[in-house]
């Protein structure tokens, strides 16, 4: 049987990244925010949302980082966020909202990975994430804009 092997991988990283123990902060406070009502106490809701990340979230022994693409994750000034407007919207954003700015991320990511071209078109693209889908996918965008974009030869 003849072995094929997979090698020459390039990850990129996401631009930014957070520790585990900042990522659950920042889940905490972002719940706690968005339960705000004129009759809570928001240091108790803060407090009780804390217990509730820490008891449920993937403990900083098990994750030391989180990498991302999105500011949000950085700051918790609820204004200032582009996705998770909770003093707007404290349910958060909708899924066609989330998949929208998923899609616009994946794309640039892809073309921060391609931008040069130089080695001309990939043979084969490998898009692994957990985050979200949208077809064609960033990976598939990429590909097809190679191949337009790279001369044909004559066939005959």
């Amino acid at each position: 049987m003849k072995k094929t092997f997979v090698a020459n991988f390039k990850p990129i990283r996401p631009r930014y990244e957070s520790s585990q123990e900042h990522s659950l902060e920042w889940i905490a406070r972002a719940h706690a925010q968005a339960n705000v009502t004129k009759e809570s106490n928001a240091q108790e809701d803060l407090e009780k949302m804390r217990r509730f990340a820490n008891r449920f979230g993937c403990s900083p022994r098990h994750i030391f980082e989180r990498g991302h693409e999105l500011e949000d994750f950085l700051h918790h000034d609820w204004e200032r966020m582009r996705l998770y407007q909770l003093l707007r919207t404290p349910s958060g954003p909708d899924s066609s909202e989330r998949t929208r700015v998923f899609e616009e991320l994946a794309k640039d990511m892809f073309d921060r990975a391609y931008s040069s071209r130089d080695e001309g078109c990939p043979a084969h693209l490998i898009h692994v994430t957990c985050t979200g889908y949208v077809s064609p996918s960033a990976a598939q965008i990429t590909y097809w804009s190679f191949i337009w974009r790279t001369p044909r030869k004559d066939p005959g």
